[in-house]
C-alpha cells in the first residue's frame, strides 16, 4: 500500500488515504491506539449498506490497523439540502442505526454529526466508530466522557450510560442543523419537523423516541408521536 494523504492524525489515531500499488484501488487505512477489536469485528460481519466495508482488521503492538472501503463524496457539513432531502438522509440514518441497535448487545455510535456522514448520489454513509461502544446492561453510566459538543446527549457527560436514545438525540440535533444551519434555533423549520426534533432531543432519554424506527416513521409522517 502507498500512502497518498494523511487525512487526520492525533494521539488516538492516524487516518490515511492509501492506494494498492498494483490495482491502484484506494482504501482508507486507520491506525487506532484506543479501540475495541470485537466491535470492529462485529461491524465487519454485518450487512449494512450504510457503512464502509472493513476488509482487514490487524492487531500489532497495542495498535489496531483497519483497511476500509474508500467512499467518494462530501460530508453533510459541506452541502446544503432541501426539506425532502433532509427527510431522506434521516430515513437512511435511521435504517443504518436500526441494524446496529438491534444487535445483541446493541452498538451505540455516540458521535453522529455532519462531519461523520457522507451523502453522495443520494446515498448516506456513516463513518467513524472511534467512540462507539456496546451497550453494557451492567453499567449505570459511561466510564469515559466522550462526544461532540452540540450533538452529544446529556447521558454522555457521565450522568447515565449511553443507549440507543443517545443516538436519537444526536439525530434530532443533526436534523435541526441540516434544516436551518443551527443546532438550537428553529426558524424556517415546519411545525411537524419541529415536533419531531423536540421529542428526539428531550433531556431525559426516557422521553425520546423508543427506537430509531419509531423516529423514522414520524419523519415519514406514518406515525404521529406528541412530545
Amino acid at each position: 500500500m502507498k500512502t497518498l494523504q494523511i487525512i487526520k492524525q492525533d494521539q488516538d489515531k492516524t487516518i490515511s488515504l492509501v492506494e494498492h500499488e498494483i490495482s491502484h484501488t484506494k482504501y482508507i487505512q486507520k491506525e487506532l491506539n484506543y479501540y475495541d477489536k470485537t466491535l470492529y469485528q462485529t461491524i465487519q460481519k454485518i450487512k449494512n449498506p450504510y457503512l464502509p466495508k472493513i476488509f482487514v482488521i490487524q492487531e500489532n503492538d497495542n495498535h489496531l490497523i483497519l483497511i476500509e472501503e474508500y467512499i467518494e463524496g462530501k460530508t453533510l457539513d459541506q452541502q446544503s439540502f432541501s426539506k425532502e432531502q433532509v427527510k431522506d438522509i434521516m430515513h437512511q440514518l435511521c435504517e443504518c442505526l436500526d441494524s446496529l441497535h438491534k444487535l445483541n448487545p446493541p452498538i451505540i455510535h455516540r458521535d453522529i454529526k455532519p462531519e461523520n456522514i457522507i451523502y453522495h448520489n443520494n446515498k448516506v454513509t456513516l463513518l467513524d466508530f472511534g467512540i462507539a461502544r456496546f451497550l453494557d446492561s451492567k453499567k449505570s453510566k459511561d466510564t469515559l466522557i466522550l462526544g461532540s459538543v452540540g450533538y452529544a446527549a446529556p447521558e454522555q457527560f457521565g450522568f447515565q450510560q449511553s443507549n440507543p436514545q443517545t443516538d436519537i438525540y444526536a439525530l434530532g440535533k443533526l436534523m435541526n442543523y441540516l434544516l436551518n444551519g443551527s443546532l438550537e434555533h428553529q426558524s424556517n423549520i415546519s411545525f411537524d419537523l419541529k415536533q419531531i426534533i423536540l421529542k428526539a432531543t428531550q433531556l431525559d432519554y426516557k422521553n425520546r423516541y423508543n427506537s430509531v424506527k419509531e423516529m423514522d416513521l414520524a419523519i415519514q409522517q406514518k406515525l404521529v408521536v406528541i412530545p
